[in-house]
């Protein structure tokens, strides 16, 4: 019931106060209507520029991810080609091959051989190291020109004027609302903003400033300073101008998106940079390739010592009058906490400027040194296939064989044999050896053909040419020679016609010559030892 009972006073007294009129309490002064709608359009013309600035450079840092990631994939995958790149081992292999298989096969168990054919295995191993070592050379040779073409300096270089960029935005941002805090401040007080006057006095023309045209020149130097606004006004504080300090052109010789900078003599330089064609057709100042150097800190130094005049320490409140107590005004308190605000935001660029510089370096050099990787990785590997082609081949020459299948190098890191293909045909199966029975008195098959040829040579070799079987002759000397010869070995005669070796075969001297002649027919000594197989 307590609790009923309050919640309904709660809910009456809300609704006494709802029926209340609403009374605001008496501003101290208002802007009027022009200058209010002046100063919202200045706000909004600021806050698009930022957007739009910040836009591009946003989408500029995107297109530099996209642009440095597809080279990067482009550097691998042409250097792994680069890699894979035919070579001449096979040729060499190749002819190899064919002079290891040249040689007779019954010259392989020399060891005069054996020696000739392991110094052509180290010949051939000396070619294969020199051709493989070469095209190290060259892939070491080509990843000195990729680290070495300029190409991170330049991803670099626009990185830094995209972060720089960004800066610029912060310093136009400030001074935007800069001139509104002091445009504001004026109106409500009545009093004109501090430096507008002596600023309009230099840039106005009057007669101090027609002045006499034939001062010194330390004079036009002293003019042209105060132009730029590095004067202030008499009391020390720093003076206003209506164009933000331009960091960009002051570190890097010229800053981005000019009109909106309003700065004529940027535009200019833009205009002859893009007629020679140094850019890349950006819309961002990240576009210009540039040296490896931190300009990004640079910008930042320029940009904060700019700041640093309209902080605290520097810009100070006026001077308290008849004795009342000093302190910072509702206008110094806003601009400190803008330049506080404008100069941390510009640390924080700063921070994050350096850590893309560092990672984009950190992820150049992983690729860089993936590629020198490979190198060591492919070199390895061609090395091993000419060792593998060398150890085979000397181990065919301890076997005594030739190579008959042939070799190839796939790939230049793969050895294939292809039992299919026959480089030298394997020799001949050697007959299987028939046992032909020896008898005692009487001559065989082979002893016959042993005999007729032994018969037909020593008639060549007497009448001094290769007669035909009807009309080849022998002495009788030649022919008692030839059995004695036969009679020493212990196959070609029998044993009975091997003792008549003692008689020097006078008896079957007499029977072939029996008219004494001193010759003797081969076909008739064959048809002799014939007959008497055929007796027997």
């Amino acid at each position: 019931t307590t609790a009923a009972a309050a919640d309904a006073e709660a809910a009456e007294a809300a609704a006494a106060v709802a029926d209340e009129p609403l009374v605001l309490p008496p501003a101290v002064a208002k802007l009027s209507e022009p200058l209010a709608v002046v100063l919202a359009r200045m706000w909004g013309t600021a806050e698009t520029h930022f957007r739009n600035g910040a836009c591009k450079v946003f989408r500029a840092l995107r297109e530099e991810r996209a642009l440095v990631s597809i080279h990067l994939m482009d550097v691998r995958v042409q250097f792994d080609d680069f890699l894979r790149r035919p070579d001449d081992k096979q040729p060499k292999l190749s002819a190899f091959l064919q002079a290891f298989n040249s040689l007779p096969e019954d010259m392989r168990f020399d060891d005069n051989t054996k020696a000739e054919l392991h110094l052509r295995s180290e010949e051939l191993r000396h070619d294969l190291w020199l051709e493989t070592e070469e095209r190290e050379a060259a892939a070491r040779a080509r990843l000195v020109a990729i680290r070495g073409d300029g190409w991170l300096e330049q991803r670099l270089a626009s990185l830094e004027r995209n972060f720089s960029f960004l800066i610029q935005l912060e310093m136009d941002r400030f001074n935007t609302s800069l001139n509104m805090l002091l445009d504001y401040n004026s109106a409500l007080t009545g009093d004109a903003p501090e430096g507008m006057l002596e600023e309009l006095a230099v840039e106005g023309g009057g007669d101090d400033a027609a002045g006499d045209k034939k001062s010194g020149k330390k004079g036009g130097k002293d003019d042209k300073k105060t132009k730029k606004g590095s004067a202030g006004p008499a009391d020390g504080t720093p003076g206003r101008s209506a164009l933000p300090v331009d960091v960009l052109s002051y570190v890097l010789g010229g800053g981005g998106d000019v009109k909106e900078k309003g700065g004529k003599k940027a535009d200019k330089k833009k205009d002859k940079k893009d007629k020679k064609g140094k850019g890349d057709g950006r819309e961002t100042p990240g576009s210009d390739a540039g040296g490896g150097d931190d300009n990004i800190t640079a910008v930042a130094a320029e940009a904060t010592t700019a700041l640093a005049q309209w902080l605290p320490e520097a810009f100070l409140p006026p001077a308290a009058e008849d004795g009342a107590e000093a302190g910072p005004s509702g206008l110094h308190e806003a601009i400190w906490v803008q330049a506080a605000l404008a100069t941390s935001r510009i640390g924080r660029l700063t921070a994050k400027g350096g850590v893309a510089r560092m990672l984009l370096r950190s992820d150049v050099g992983v690729v860089y040194d993936e590629l020198d990787q490979w190198i060591g990785t492919r070199i390895g590997e061609e090395l091993s296939v000419c060792e593998r082609v060398i150890d085979l081949s000397q181990q065919a020459v301890e076997d005594q064989v030739a190579l008959t299948s042939d070799w190839v190098i796939d790939d230049g890191v793969t050895l294939t044999i292809n039992p299919s293909r026959v480089l030298l045909e394997p020799p001949p199966t050697p007959p299987t050896p028939v046992v032909v029975p020896l008898d005692a008195r009487t001559l065989n098959n082979v002893q016959l053909e042993g005999l007729h040829t032994s018969l037909q040579s020593a008639s060549a070799a007497e009448m001094g040419y290769a007669a035909t079987a009807d009309e080849a002759a022998l002495s009788v000397g030649s022919l008692s020679g030839l059995l004695m010869r036969a009679a020493a070995a212990d196959t070609e005669l029998p044993k009975e016609w091997c003792a008549q070796a003692d008689t020097q075969f006078a008896r079957v001297c007499e029977l072939l010559d029996p008219d004494d002649t001193g010759f003797v027919l081969v076909s008739k000594a064959m048809s002799f030892f014939c007959e008497l197989r055929g007796g027997q």
